[in-house]
């Protein structure tokens, strides 16, 4: 029996997820279903998405699938923007699966958590310890013993090297390198094709090789320290 899956988000980011669902994926077993998407803009609500239709917004989905467990997948790039989607879906009925594509590395001896995309070409090596709700672009890697904690996004072309510590809503750019053991302040952005060599404060942005700071804002989450 499948289960019926939503992606949030029809565009750029829900063709990810997209990609990887029809490639063929399973959450505890069972094969999961694409059924459409939902998106907060109106104008798309009722139109088709690459033959998919979209619901409309959270509050529509829930009322029009409230008989039923559905899965749902979030994949909007934007860290912030994806915890705030979430936590309008948090219901018991919604279940919240790890999708990986069945071309991702993944080593028997990492964990992940719950609501995580894994899109082609993703390395995850041994002793990796990932939170809930991250996404991984195509070709990222992850070295041994690193750790990612919630709702980051890992663009593709990354390297996450071993030892380091990814702190929740970090955005690391596409083709971004951190070295081994370094700790990335949560919220952390890192622009494409910089060298992260040093440890971040909390919702810095940082671009070059190496890496230099050149902004930081405050936390939208001050309720949520790491």
């Amino acid at each position: 029996m499948a289960l019926d899956l939503i992606i949030a988000g029809a565009g750029g980011s829900g063709l990810k997820a997209l990609q990887v669902a029809e490639d063929g994926c399973e959450f505890n077993g069972e094969q999961l279903r694409l059924t459409g998407f939902l998106d907060d803009n109106e104008a798309l609500w009722e139109t088709d998405f690459f033959g998919y239709p979209v619901f409309g917004n959270a509050n529509m989905v829930k009322e029009l699938f409230a008989d039923k467990t559905i899965a749902v997948s979030c994949p909007i790039g934007d860290p912030v923007a994806r915890k705030r989607m979430i936590i309008s879906l948090s219901l018991t009925n919604v279940t919240f699966p790890n999708l990986i594509h069945p071309a991702a590395i993944v080593s028997q001896r990492a964990t992940l958590g719950v609501g995580n995309i894994l899109s082609q070409g993703t390395v995850i090596q041994a002793g990796v310890n990932i939170g809930d709700f991250n996404t991984f672009n195509m070709l990222a890697a992850v070295g041994p013993l690193a750790q990612i904690h919630n709702y980051c996004t890992i663009n593709s072309h990354t390297m996450i090297a071993s030892g380091s510590l990814l702190s929740s809503y970090s955005y690391v750019g596409m083709g971004a390198t951190i070295k081994q053991k370094t700790v990335v302040g949560q919220g952390t952005t890192l622009g494409a094709n910089a060298f992260l060599n040093k440890p971040t404060p909390p919702w810095s942005t940082w671009v070059g090789v190496p890496a230099k700071q050149i902004a930081e804002k405050p936390s939208p989450f001050p309720e949520d320290p790491e």
